[in-house]
């Protein structure tokens, strides 16, 4: 049972690669986050449930892949969320700006 999670035989339960790898992604978000809300001056307090998810998600799928025990289809999944995310946000802030230059014209 090597694959299960639990120590058998002297084994380590986790790889040491990818629980490095995991924390120098965390590290990032975290320092992402706090310059990036001006540190923390526009963090909500609404926002740290989804902090703490994103998180643990980084550090989960970052994990995985550093061992590799993610499939490739997982990967390209991935690929076209984030993709459309990014579409997205870019929409938003085109929108925005254009929403702004249309009211101080008035």
């Amino acid at each position: 049972m090597s694959g299960s999670g639990f120590a058998v035989n002297g084994e380590h339960p986790l790889d040491r690669r990818g629980v490095v790898w995991g924390l120098i992604a965390i590290a990032l978000v975290v320092a992402l986050t706090f310059i990036g809300s001006d540190r923390l001056a526009w963090f909500d307090a609404a926002l740290v449930g989804y902090w703490f998810g994103t998180v643990f998600a980084v550090f989960g799928v970052i994990k995985l892949d550093a061992v590799g025990w993610v499939p490739q289809v997982t990967l390209a999944v991935c690929l076209v969320a984030w993709t459309a995310t990014f579409a997205g946000l870019v929409h938003l802030g085109i929108t925005t700006v254009i929403n702004r230059g249309t009211r101080g014209a008035g």
